[in-house]
């Protein structure tokens, strides 16, 4: 017997949230019988909110239906800011003996007016829109993840893979962008080096990782930046500073610097 899951998003704007309790603007829920994780969201601060989940079953969003092709599939969705669905787009494969796609972090890029969105798909032909990854398969001893650019009206505009042969991560905020339209992508892999995939492959070694790449997709440098750990969330601090949150093991150097 299949378990009802639902699946809520919900905003609330405040003024006052931390003086007194506020009722909700408004509040959606959509369930399937099957897994449903809800969503990470982003937001353009003004008109849209943005957000990737995962699925492994049809659902309804209200009167945009959502198909699976797999036996897990990645969703992004747009919602208005009346919580009014705009679009869904799925992506994913099918391929034996089963395929767990899922969508993980998700970031309103404000200088290209773009969705960028990242997560790990698992099929040789992982269709994203009109356009396909190659995954290793689910067999492989391989982790692939997508680092991928949606415009606003729900369409793919490039997607990019990163693989490699252990864990590999790339986190919930993992995703940064500057008022130049360089994307970056922190993420790590501590017993693997990690191979991205464009024109060539660029590898960088095992540990937490920072790759950049233009706005258009291409990819213009990855570099390990912590040796023995890894990288798990970054912001900016100002328009020339982040901050950068991860983890370290003994004998571990971030950067130059020797971490006792």
């Amino acid at each position: 017997m299949h378990q009802r899951r639902i699946s809520l998003v919900l905003l609330c704007y405040t003024a006052g949230i931390l003086v007194q309790a506020q009722e909700p603007q408004w509040l959606r829920h959509y369930s399937n019988n099957s897994v449903n994780y809800g969503f990470e969201l982003a937001s353009d601060g003004s008109t849209a909110v943005y957000g990737i989940g995962t699925l492994a079953d049809a659902t309804d969003l209200f009167d945009t239906s959502v198909t699976v092709v797999g036996d897990q599939d990645i969703i992004i969705a747009r919602w208005d800011t009346s919580g009014n669905i705009v679009w869904a787009r799925t992506a994913g494969g099918a391929c034996e003996p089963s395929d767990l796609d899922y969508g993980s972090g998700i970031h309103y890029d404000v200088a290209a007016d773009q969705i960028l969105a990242t997560g790990r798909f698992t099929c040789p032909g992982t269709q994203f829109g009109n356009l396909f990854l190659s995954g290793a398969g689910p067999l492989s001893s391989v982790q692939d993840r997508f680092i991928a650019a949606y415009s606003t009206a729900g369409d793919c505009l490039w997607v990019r893979r990163a693989s490699a042969s252990g864990a590999l991560s790339i986190g919930r905020s993992a995703l940064l962008t500057d008022s130049d339209g360089a994307i970056f992508v922190v993420g790590s892999c501590p017993n693997s080096p990690i191979n991205f995939h464009a024109a060539s492959i660029t590898t960088v070694p095992a540990g937490g990782f920072i790759a950049k790449y233009e706005s258009s997709g291409n990819l213009i440098s990855a570099e390990r930046v912590i040796s023995n750990g890894g990288l798990r969330k970054a912001i900016w601090a100002n328009p020339t500073e982040w901050y950068l949150c991860g983890y370290a093991k003994p004998g571990a150097a971030l950067f130059t610097t020797n971490l006792t």
